[in-house]
């Protein structure tokens, strides 16, 4: 009965403390979440440059950021950067080179590869199709 007792004991004292990283590991994951949507145009934005400015390794901010939001990062940084490019082209006439620029790619050829990977389409029959309707 005594051990019974110490290993429930030891079972209710060691919840709180994961239910509260649980809950600490959200609010920071949803900072970063925040940092990323505001900070997707920076072209040095990276897992190593977030590790860095929230001080977790790599791989464990890798590892959170899926579980929170079932996406890996790259993924998401790719999908915010390619939605505002395609609202770029749709809503301004910014040359789409400037637009790779603005939307945080440094390579033009990169920027047309992914969004053809992202879109299916290239950017420039993206921009036709889209400002011809």
């Amino acid at each position: 009965l005594e051990f019974r007792c110490t290993e429930m004991l030891r079972d209710l004292t060691g919840r709180p403390p994961a239910l509260r990283d649980s809950r600490s590991n959200r609010v920071q994951m949803l900072a970063i979440r925040q940092y990323i949507d505001e900070n997707y145009a920076n072209p040095d934005l990276s897992l190593k440059y977030l590790s860095d400015k929230f001080q977790l390794s790599d791989k464990y901010l890798s590892k959170l950021f899926k579980e929170e939001f079932g996406e890996n990062f790259i993924d998401y940084l790719i999908r915010i950067r390619i939605e505002n490019a395609k609202r770029l082209m749709m809503e301004t006439d910014m040359p789409i080179r400037d637009i790779s620029g603005e939307v945080g790619y440094t390579n033009y050829i990169s920027f047309n590869r992914c969004f053809k990977n992202v879109v299916g389409l290239s950017p420039r029959d993206f921009r036709n199709i889209n400002v011809a309707n």
